[in-house]
């Protein structure tokens, strides 16, 4: 290891699981995830949600981070 990295400061690294498109009305809207993306299911851990929405003009909102959390069985 370099001496740069040595020094560097720790941090958390995240990578992508997967993409969801799921269609809502307008207003507040809950959805139920299941654990899976597509027909994976996400192994037991933390993950990072990121969520926008996106009307029919193609206008996004602003990203909203959710935590979640996949137990065991």
């Amino acid at each position: 290891m370099t001496v740069k990295l040595q020094r560097a400061l720790p941090g958390t690294r995240y990578v992508s699981a997967g993409t969801l498109r799921r269609h809502g009305a307008k207003g507040a809207n809950i959805i139920r995830f299941s654990g899976r993306i597509g027909k994976r299911a996400l192994r037991p851990g933390t993950y990072r949600a990121v969520i926008s929405a996106t009307d029919t003009a193609a206008n996004r909102s602003a990203p909203h981070r959710a935590r979640l959390r996949i137990v065991g069985r």
